[in-house]
């Protein structure tokens, strides 16, 4: 058993094809917004996370393991 505690939520949301949500970081905080295709996803995020100053989230790392097989 652990303590962890998990939380799903769907949304649906439509955007204009045109238009990408703008981050809102929080103080101290710096969002880079990159598009990148699924089947590349964990390669890039390899690349990212062996950069100086730079942290991937383990839950995105995880998703794009799954991705990738």
């Amino acid at each position: 058993m652990s303590s962890a505690n998990m939380s799903l939520v769907k949304i649906k949301i439509t955007l204009d094809s045109d238009k990408a949500p703008e981050p809102q970081p929080e103080s101290g905080e710096h969002i880079l917004v990159q598009v990148v295709p699924l089947v590349d996803l964990h390669e890039t995020l390899l690349e990212y996370s062996e950069k100086d100053g730079y942290m991937v989230d383990a839950r995105l790392m995880h998703l794009s393991i799954g991705i990738s097989g």
